[in-house]
């Protein structure tokens, strides 16, 4: 299997808010279903591999995270809690708690050194999803 990179964006929304997006192309699907089976597509899922490292890429300071997602998904936002670090991350499928098989990855971006600041604003998309959550929830 091929691994495409930089087939991925990962960019920051706010500080310690990442959205990672992406577009799986048919290749990857059947790449995986001839290497490993039908029946290890069926029993994996589709993840979101976040691996930090510290931005002085010092040996034995990295970390990974994997975010299970839903079949279809193309993007993910999600929080770290991590000051200085470099981020990147895979998409792939999650077998069992220990196997990871990534598709394609994001280029690596270093957090900045965001000003402190009491108010920021929030971008519009984000404000349009909440308000159209707020709504699903009384329709169902």
């Amino acid at each position: 299997m091929s691994h495409l990179r930089h087939k991925m964006k990962l960019k920051f929304l706010l500080p310690h808010i990442l959205q990672a997006e992406w577009n799986i192309e048919e290749i990857h699907i059947k790449d995986f279903i001839k290497k490993f089976g039908y029946w290890a597509w069926e029993q994996s899922i589709p993840a979101l591999k976040i691996d930090i490292n510290s931005s002085s890429n010092i040996m034995g300071e990295e970390e990974s995270f994997i975010l299970p997602l839903e079949e279809g998904d193309e993007q993910c936002i999600f929080f770290t809690s991590y000051n200085r670090k470099v981020f990147w991350v895979e998409y792939g499928r999650k077998m069992d708690n220990e196997i990871f098989i990534p598709f394609i990855s994001s280029d690596r971006i270093k957090d900045c050194h965001f000003k402190e600041c009491p108010i920021m604003p929030l971008p519009k998309n984000l404000v349009h999803s909440k308000a159209l959550m707020q709504i699903n929830q009384y329709v169902l």
